[in-house]
């Protein structure tokens, strides 16, 4: 009786294993041909994609895919290429893909004659589906080195951390959430010039949830209320921060008003002077109208201040002093 039960027991474990098996095989076949059918799909849509040595492994639990070097090509000249890419999924959880990247990067963004050249210790990045619809997406590059080359521009680029978020609103499915963080990045270069900062943007786009499909363009956030629930730069004590609403006009420029406050106002000059051509006294004029016009507050009133940042007509005032013009958005 037991070595029945025993017999019994062996042949479903090995049934199980080869139903499973065979599934697997199944999956990661279907897998190849959709990625061949994409692949050809986009070709014709002028983006060529070359994965050098492709496999397809992870048995029994997962689907990898996994490229040698990986060049990206548009038929406007645009380059992308990476020494190594890897795509992940459960193969029961199929809705929730992780990629990664190996280092170098080498970029050309045509017509542009500058060149992108980087490297990272960590480069992946995140996809999860809703009904097969893209509900979040995350990019995340841990010790980042990114160099800009290119006539007599020369830029350089290092952070300990860099990560986009772009996801559906938990609270609002018809709403995006946008994200962005930055640590201990450093700029040298003939653009900006910056020590060791922080900063960060999370905005909320109410009406947005149509961006995690790629359906809208930026002209179509024309009128469209944009929460700037938070954006900041903050580096050795030193901390601006700005929270409000602001829409895009049809000119493709922001309109509204941001609230700012200013941790260590005396240092709001030299937090923001990188981000302003050498010879700007833009930065000084900000310190100075956020210390004269704001609103002091802290132990010996000087420790923070807030006031209002006003965007209009292409420009960006704390009263009325100029702080900055902005570029439209297209």
């Amino acid at each position: 009786m037991k070595s029945l039960r025993h017999t019994f027991m062996t042949a479903a474990v090995l049934l199980v294993i080869g139903g499973w098996s065979a599934f697997w095989f199944y999956a990661s076949g279907m897998v190849k041909e959709q990625l061949d059918a994409r692949l050809a799909l986009l070709a014709q849509q002028g983006v060529q994609i070359s994965c050098a040595d492709r496999e397809i492994s992870g048995y029994p639990f997962r689907i990898e895919i996994h490229c040698a070097a990986t060049d990206v090509a548009l038929s406007g000249g645009e380059q992308v290429s990476v020494a190594g890419f890897r795509a992940v999924a459960l193969i029961y959880k199929p809705y929730h893909i992780i990629f990664e990247a190996d280092a170098p990067l080498a970029a050309r963004m045509s017509p542009f004659a500058a060149s992108i050249e980087g490297g990272w210790t960590i480069g992946h990045a995140s996809l999860e589906l809703d009904d097969w619809e893209l509900s979040e997406a995350a990019l995340s590059f841990e010790d980042l080195n990114l160099g800009l080359l290119g006539g007599s521009t020369s830029q350089k680029a290092t952070g300990k951390l860099a990560e986009l978020h772009l996801r559906r609103a938990f609270d609002n499915p018809q709403a995006a959430d946008i994200a962005l963080t930055l640590k201990d990045v450093t700029l040298v270069g003939t653009v900006a010039n910056a020590s060791p900062f922080d900063g960060g943007v999370l905005v909320r786009v109410p009406d947005g949830r149509d961006l995690l499909t790629g359906k809208i363009e930026p002209r179509d956030l024309i009128g469209r209320p944009l929460d700037i629930e938070e954006v900041f730069l903050s580096r050795d004590g030193a901390r601006l921060a700005a929270h409000g609403e602001l829409t895009v006009t049809r000119e493709g420029f922001l309109e509204g008003e941001l609230d700012v406050s200013a941790v260590e106002p005396g240092q709001v000059a030299g937090l923001v002077a990188p981000f302003y051509p050498a010879d700007s006294r833009i930065p000084m004029a900000f310190q100075g109208a956020l210390m004269g016009f704001g609103k002091k507050s802290g132990p010996d009133e000087a420790a923070s201040v807030s006031a209002t940042l006003t965007f209009r007509d292409g420009m960006i005032r704390i009263g009325l002093i100029p702080i900055a013009q902005m570029t439209p958005l297209f």
